[in-house]
């Protein structure tokens, strides 16, 4: 994973775990043009984004250490063409993330749970939204 990027990561760096993982699983890989974190204005379908909505930091002292566990609510939107396209996608993300756990040198995220699921239509995209809780 490509987190080296500070000295301390924290829950703030969940997107990036969640966008390794996604762009490192090859049948994810060949569906999608790209991962974008948040959005972007020069996209080509299909193609996923992603934001964190909420953390809830958690801190706790057990025998003069101290144990940090982080609730991060990251919200993942698969844009497509077509309604089928973007279904199958969606499903490809949910079986990547849905009760995963990843370690890396940087971070380690402890458990990804599928917490709620909308779909919409924008323009000329299907939208599946999906919202995952994770614990770092």
């Amino acid at each position: 994973m490509g987190l080296s990027m500070a000295k301390n990561v924290t829950a703030l760096s969940a997107g990036q775990v969640i966008r390794d993982l996604l762009i490192g699983t090859p049948p994810i890989k060949r569906q999608v043009t790209a991962v974008f974190p948040v959005v972007t204005a020069e996209a080509t379908l299909p193609y996923i984004a992603f934001r964190r909505s909420r953390l809830t930091p958690r801190s706790s002292s057990s025998g003069g250490s101290s144990v940090s566990a982080d609730t991060v609510e990251l919200e993942l939107a698969v844009y497509s063409q077509e309604y089928a396209e973007g279904l199958k996608i969606a499903e490809l993300v949910r079986d990547t993330l849905d009760n995963k756990q990843v370690s890396s040198a940087d971070l380690t995220m402890r458990s990804c749970v599928l917490t709620d699921a909308a779909e919409s239509f924008d323009g000329d995209a299907y939208i599946q939204q999906l919202t995952f809780t994770i614990k770092i």
